[in-house]
């Protein structure tokens, strides 16, 4: 009896040992499963909002220089940058970092060309710039103009720019002087047009291409509307000025054409009116 008790005992203690050995092994194996379905999950999420949060604008312009108040004067000018797509951003900021320029004349150049970055300034970009750097005599004078007329790297280069300025360089200005015009009037590129009428105008004025004032000259006259050039005419007419007189004012004066018609009346009747002084001494 004894011994089958004994037995009896002794299978009890093993099933029992055996139960307890596999029950904490299930238990690992539990937690265990648990964890690797869980971890990666939990590491992934940072980092893909670490991700998109690298990508907004706001961080990319950061990055590229610009505070809190750069940020702020940018957006007051362009609202739609603060949504713009990482990808064509990030390609335009560096084609500009490859130019030196800096987050500070980023700033300015948006705010003197809000649409800016909308435009496209990758075109026949090593081509152009190339070609600008002959133009200006140096990258830094390059730098300079680009922050004051950021649309150099964006007008059409083959249908317009290249043309005008070879149109300017045929009729005497060149060098200096070209550089001079492009760096103060922007709009010299998209607004110039010449025909036989505007080129009678210039040899109406008398003024050499020598004289200082023949790159004023000509370049107002290439960016006035024809029908803006015979209105001022017009308007001078009217103080009984000669056609020789008319054309040697606006030879001495040139920025009479971007004055409006009201301006240049009042200042022509005080000077002829009221101090009755010839249109001769008129500067």
């Amino acid at each position: 009896m004894f011994p089958k008790l004994h037995l009896l005992l002794k299978f009890r203690f093993l099933v029992s040992a055996s139960n307890r050995h596999f029950t904490p092994s299930n238990s690992v194996f539990r937690i265990t499963a648990t964890y690797w379905t869980i971890c990666p999950n939990q590491v992934e999420s940072p980092n893909e909002e670490a991700i998109e949060h690298a990508r907004d604008s706001i961080e990319i312009l950061k990055q590229w220089g610009c505070c809190e108040n750069d940020l702020l004067k940018i957006f007051s000018r362009q609202p739609s940058l603060r949504n713009a797509q990482a990808t064509p951003l990030l390609s335009k900021l560096n084609l500009l970092s490859s130019l030196g320029l800096t987050g500070s004349d980023i700033v300015k150049m948006v705010n003197c060309r809000p649409r800016f970055f909308c435009s496209r300034i990758n075109n026949c970009f090593d081509e152009r710039i190339e070609f600008l750097v002959n133009l200006f005599g140096s990258r830094e004078m390059l730098h300079k103009a680009l922050v004051r007329n950021p649309s150099l790297l964006t007008y059409g280069f083959h249908n317009t720019m290249k043309p005008v300025i070879a149109l300017y360089e045929e009729i005497g200005i060149s060098g200096s002087d070209l550089i001079a015009m492009l760096i103060s009037r922007p709009t010299l590129i998209p607004r110039t047009s010449f025909n036989e009428e505007k080129m009678e105008y210039i040899k109406k004025t008398r003024v050499s291409k020598g004289s200082k004032m023949y790159k004023y000259v000509v370049s107002l006259i290439g960016i006035s509307r024809i029908e803006t050039i015979r209105e001022k005419v017009t308007n001078l007419e009217k103080f009984r000025c000669s056609e020789e007189e008319i054309w040697s004012l606006l030879g001495r004066s040139p920025l009479i054409l971007t004055h409006s018609v009201d301006k240049v009346q009042r200042n022509m009747t005080f000077v002829l009116g009221t101090m009755k002084l010839s249109p001769r001494v008129v500067p």
